[in-house]
């Protein structure tokens, strides 16, 4: 019913920028979303009418900013409760068994007019979970391998799988890492794994009718994965995992590197399953926050992002807090305390990358006798 009623809902009140992007780099305006990206718009369209309707009766920007932050923060509040009077059974119960789904071999495909098809990763020391990564994929026409100086047996294991090709490499960056392994593909569709992801025989089914068959240059994909006791899945397709090889690449930064497709994209609906452990234990995750965060501020500054006094309390408290309450009432709320926590964690993401932008660009700007300890701060984890 709600995806019905999104659909009969005017288009142009529901700005929304595709996260693929084209050949130079920009967001290209889409005219045709899915139930996901509309509400994600339409929360958008509210908070900025709502800033202009304070405006406009006179409450300065700054004040109705803050004003707005603290109501949808006693809204997010409010709505902890629900999804323990809709279903709290199921909720404390979880949603599956805390194990990793593994995959048999997938079924060939034979008789099948299909494009030829390179699966890619970039890997370091994944003795552990390279098998069953390998296993679920082995009906590809070829796996590149971009392996970065493992010291354990990964390249040992990646080699008894007759389609691999594994090539080492010494770049720094998810970006260049990505790139290089796509330089050794010859397939004319990529799809881009981690070595703890698994492709399901439903993914394989969906991905082999659609791809190849449509009028598009690349496609999004859901990740569903065990995020503190409970299976969750993304409520839209966000990561550009599936392109053309001709028409796509990867952004050279130093995370979360994500796919720029020249084109139309189109969207999977089956969800690539993540057997990572980064969201076993809160520890697990702000380990992971911190080293990530250090290197997205790298970028933000090599992009010449700058905090100021005049942006610092929209950085660093308003997105931050939009960012936690949106993730939460559109979809956190489903998985109970554990969507939650995975709300309070975007934002706090988002505000961990933006503040150690701040202390960067305080440690670039100080005298040259000071200068060399203040960099230090950002030499680690």
């Amino acid at each position: 019913m709600l995806s019905q009623a999104l659909k009969r809902l005017p288009i142009f009140l529901c700005p929304y920028w595709s996260k693929s992007h084209n050949a130079n780099g920009r967001h290209p305006f889409r005219t045709s979303l899915t139930p996901g990206e509309r509400i994600e718009g339409y929360s958008n369209f509210l908070w900025v009418l709502l800033l202009a309707a304070l405006n406009h009766i006179g409450v300065p920007i700054e004040w109705a900013g803050q004003a707005l932050g603290i109501w949808f923060a006693a809204l997010c509040v409010a709505l902890v409760g629900i999804p323990a009077c809709r279903n709290g059974a199921q909720a404390r119960a979880g949603a599956g068994s805390n194990s990793a789904p593994c995959f048999a071999a997938a079924n060939s495909r034979e008789g099948l007019d299909m494009p030829t098809i390179s699966v890619v990763m970039i890997v370091k020391n994944e003795e552990s979970a390279i098998e069953a990564c390998l296993r679920s994929v082995d009906w590809a026409d070829e796996i590149i391998v971009a392996d970065d100086r493992s010291t354990d047996r990964t390249v040992e294991l990646c080699r008894r799988f007759p389609r691999v090709q594994v090539f080492s490499h010494d770049r720094v960056g998810e970006g260049p890492k990505r790139n290089f392994a796509l330089t050794k593909a010859t397939g004319e569709w990529i799809l881009t794994l981690d070595a703890d992801e698994r492709i399901s025989p439903e993914f394989k089914q969906e991905f082999l009718r659609r791809v190849g068959h449509e009028p598009v240059n690349g496609y999004r994909v859901r990740m569903t994965y065990l995020a503190f006791g409970r299976w969750v899945t993304d409520y839209k397709a966000q990561n550009t995992r599936i392109f053309k090889r001709t028409h796509g690449s990867y952004l050279n930064v130093h995370v979360h590197a994500y796919g720029v497709i020249e084109g139309p994209v189109g969207e999977l609906q089956v969800p690539v399953v993540h057997c990572s452990t980064t969201y076993a234990s809160l520890e697990g995750d702000l380990a992971k926050q911190n080293t990530y965060t250090t290197h997205a501020a790298r970028d933000l500054y090599e992009k010449g992002r700058r905090l100021s006094a005049g942006n610092m309390v929209s950085y660093l408290l308003l997105r931050p807090l939009y960012l936690m309450v949106r993730k939460y009432v559109l979809w956190g709320y489903r998985y109970g305390c554990s969507g939650l926590l995975l709300a309070v964690l975007t934002g706090y993401d988002y505000f961990l990358s933006y503040a150690k932008l701040w202390e960067y660009q305080r440690a670039r700007t100080e005298k040259p006798g000071e200068r060399a300890a203040g960099s230090s701060l950002m030499s680690g984890g």
